[in-house]
C-alpha cells in the first residue's frame, strides 16, 4: 500500500499471492489497484476528468527452476489521461513479461 499527497494524490494497493496452485509452488499471482488524482485540468487542461484508475492482474509462470520465468499481465485503464477520450474512454491492455538471466 502506497500514498502520497500533495497537488496530485497517488495511491496504490496490490498483493502478491505466491504458490497459487498447490501443483505449481513457485508461481505467483498479482493483483494491483491504483489510482491518481489531481485539481481540475491537473491531468491533463481542458479534461472533463481529474483522476484516472489502473487496475492489473499478472500470473508468473516459474520455469527451468526460476531462471525462465513468463508473465501474461491484464491490465484495465479507466479513464486515462483524465478522461481526455470522447468516446470510450477505458482501456483494455494485455501484455508477456519475459524475464530470461543469463
Amino acid at each position: 500500500v502506497a500514498l502520497a499527497v500533495g497537488a496530485y494524490v497517488h495511491l496504490y494497493l496490490g498483493a502478491v499471492f505466491f504458490g497459487p496452485m498447490k501443483s505449481r509452488p513457485d508461481d505467483q499471482l498479482g493483483v494491483a489497484w491504483g489510482l491518481i488524482k489531481g485539481p481540475i485540468d491537473a491531468l491533463i487542461p481542458g479534461a472533463p476528468e481529474n483522476h484516472e484508475q489502473v487496475i492489473e492482474v499478472y500470473y508468473t509462470f516459474m520455469l527451468e527452476g526460476g531462471k525462465l520465468q513468463v508473465s501474461p499481465e491484464a491490465q484495465f485503464v479507466i479513464d486515462p489521461g483524465g478522461g481526455t477520450f470522447a468516446n470510450g474512454d477505458n482501456l483494455f491492455l494485455l501484455g508477456l513479461r519475459l524475464y530470461v538471466p543469463f
